[in-house]
């Protein structure tokens, strides 16, 4: 009897607990988004510290979001960070994880002039 009082529990919490984990993920993709939308204003006002700090912000809570690397890419662009470490972060956007906004195109012009800066374009 206490086997089947057991497996009753664990058939009643099973799909409770996916249903738990589901919302979590819902919800970190709610919060990266509103993370996206407030580093894409600071990026358009030219607030390049600001803009990192809401996309890093944003990956925490999901890192698939291409348009939060894409995003990050720019801002540390803007801040004049070495080419080295401005292309694995345009090459991620443009490779994983899926697009929220409009941003791809961004993404591919910022990886364009990074190619030309770096000399890589001509391969």
């Amino acid at each position: 009897m206490k086997k089947v009082s057991v497996f009753l529990m664990l058939l009643i919490c099973f799909p409770l607990a996916v249903v738990a984990a589901s919302s979590a993920g819902a919800a970190n993709r709610k919060t990266a988004v509103r993370c996206l939308k407030l580093a894409e204003n600071y990026l358009s006002s030219r607030d390049f510290e600001n803009a990192m700090v809401q996309a890093e912000l944003g990956l925490s809570y999901d890192d698939t979001v291409s348009d939060l690397w894409y995003i990050k890419a720019a801002a540390k662009s803007g801040l004049g960070a070495p080419r080295a470490e401005v292309l694995p972060l345009a090459v991620k956007a443009l490779t994983e994880g899926e697009w929220v906004d409009y941003n791809r195109d961004g993404a591919r012009i910022l990886y364009a002039d990074l190619l030309c800066d770096t000399g890589e374009g001509a391969q």
